[in-house]
């Protein structure tokens, strides 16, 4: 596999990669993900860099924040160790997903806003007839969903059973909203979906046995499946052939010889994209008076900024910019905006001029008001990243 820098591409069914490429990230991302452009066996496939999500985030910033004893401290530790599982999930599925051959798009991590409803689809694959719609799990036991009540339960290995959430309603909820973007816009692409458990100790039962669900090391066949149903046939039955829509993707996104249409795709993300939203959990009141404020050292211990150094009294640590990593865990856990008086209550700093100063070297900070404590808007660092 080749990895690609300058993005000055050639894809078989896109016209224009490189400007692909811009729109996509412009109006899908809003920029704030760098894009990885690869080739395998010839053929191009873009994708975006998944981040962790925003429960993710939060979980990981309060963690260290909270002492060992203190009560949210252990429902916080198990939070992050499912969360950092499911990613890793993800990123497998993602590492298999690159290298399928044939000609492939693949959008990771998309959020969409439709009738003023917010969805996340873990990944969208578009080929040259149709759009996948894919939804990832990372679950340990034996899995069984009962096909009349749709109950969808787990056997772990203790012999326990508990009931869950059914991952297929939430997959079909995402397809009804997507089918219904595409209508606003008179596109009539099929979709279908697929729903993919990617931890190896997943024990599908019988039940599982479906088109539109798949472990892990069966993607790549139900990868050829499916591109070759699509030659004829879709798997939504509900779906009129090809050959019979009105206007469909064939005709509309790839016009002529098989090339995308940007105007199309970029009008239609641009409409409906929508960043994500800051996490806060429902105990949310509960958690944050066991929130340790300040600038943390690795160590645990609280730094204190001294002649333009931030140093450690336990373990003698000196750094620079370590507040830059405190603001982004204010900005997690508290708020996206800060006063240059919040910040000094946050960090222990005692001069104002120093915490002013301070805040007006870090980029990822916009001055939204100025008076004696001017506010700040703090940006996602991923967005200079």
């Amino acid at each position: 596999m080749e990895k690609i820098e300058n993005r000055v591409i050639h894809c078989p069914f896109v016209s224009d990669s490189d400007n692909l490429v811009k729109n996509l990230e412009r109006t899908f991302l809003k920029g704030t993900l760098k894009t990885r452009t690869l080739v395998n066996k010839g053929v191009i496939a873009i994708l975006f860099n998944r981040a962790p999500s925003a429960s993710h985030r939060f979980y990981e910033q309060l963690l260290p924040r909270l002492h060992s004893k203190s009560p949210p401290f252990i429902l916080a530790q198990e939070h992050v160790k499912r969360l950092d599982a499911r990613y890793a999930g993800e990123l497998r599925v993602d590492r298999t997903i690159e290298q399928l051959p044939n000609e492939t798009l693949y959008l990771k991590d998309v959020q969409l806003e439709v009738n003023g409803e917010n969805f996340q689809l873990d990944g969208i694959l578009f080929t040259k007839t149709s759009m996948l719609l894919l939804e990832m799990k990372n679950m340990i036991g034996t899995l069984h969903i009962e096909p009349n009540t749709h109950q969808f339960t787990r056997t772990l290995a203790t012999g326990q059973t508990e009931g869950m959430k059914n991952p297929l309603d939430q997959l079909a909820r995402n397809a009804t909203c997507i089918r219904q973007l595409l209508k606003n816009y008179h596109l009539h692409i099929p979709v279908h979906e697929l729903l993919i458990f990617s931890n190896t100790q997943s024990l599908l039962t019988k039940s599982f046995h479906t088109d539109g669900i798949v472990h892990l090391y069966g993607l790549p066949a139900k990868w050829e499946t499916f591109l070759d149903r699509n030659k004829t046939q879709f798997w939504d039955a509900k779906l009129p052939p090809i050959e019979q829509s009105g206007k469909n993707f064939a005709s509309e996104i790839l016009p002529s010889e098989k090339e995308l249409n940007l105007v199309e795709i970029e009008e239609l993300l641009k409409k409906y994209q929508t960043p994500a939203k800051r996490f806060i959990p429902y105990n949310y009141a509960e958690i944050k008076p066991h929130i340790r404020k300040g600038v943390l050292c690795k160590c645990g211990a609280t730094l204190h900024f001294k002649n333009s150094l931030w140093r450690c009294q336990r373990c003698g640590y000196k750094g620079k910019n370590d507040h830059l990593g405190a603001l982004e865990a204010y900005r997690v856990l508290f708020s996206d905006e800060i006063t240059t008086k919040e910040w000094m209550e946050f960090s222990g700093m005692t001069d104002v001029s120093t915490a002013k100063r301070m805040l007006s070297r870090v980029p990822y900070l916009e001055v939204i008001s100025r008076n004696r404590y001017q506010r700040y808007k703090i940006r996602d660092v991923r967005e200079n990243s």
